[in-house]
């Protein structure tokens, strides 16, 4: 059975923590990984993976943005607030939605991207973590 690397995506609107990892993505499979992406916007990433055997894969995250907004943005936290991450009871019910992602897909490494939830979750789970930024 090959070992699987679980990428993670949740934040970002455009494709800049996705499109370096690609040939990553390719280079895994060809040693004989099985690659699966969460990928926050599923409609983008299928094109820019070309068929390449990635499984692909929603990634839990929160579609409503917060009522409230911090401006203008000095730190990363403030980033997390007005993605809407500052109510509890809506990131445990995200953290709660990875670790069924997780049982279900059983990644032996999970790399995330710009995912802030998905590590919380990883690391209640057994197995790897490895987290990542955006690199280019």
């Amino acid at each position: 059975m090959p070992r699987t690397v679980l990428f993670a995506w949740e934040l970002g609107g455009g494709l800049g923590h996705l499109a370096p990892v690609v040939p990553l993505f390719a280079g895994l499979r060809e040693r004989g990984y099985r690659v699966v992406l969460a990928a926050r916007d599923v409609s983008r990433a299928r094109p820019l993976l070309g068929g390449c055997g990635i499984e692909l894969l929603q990634a839990p995250i929160k579609t409503n943005k917060a009522g409230e907004r911090v401006d203008p943005l000095r730190s990363f936290a403030h980033i997390l607030f007005n993605c809407g991450l500052a109510d509890f009871e809506e990131s445990a019910a995200l953290a709660e939605a990875w670790r069924t992602l997780f049982s279900s897909v059983q990644p032996d490494l999970v790399v995330c991207d710009h995912a802030p939830v998905a590590p919380i979750a990883a690391a209640l789970q057994r197995g790897g973590r490895v987290l990542s930024d955006n690199v280019s």
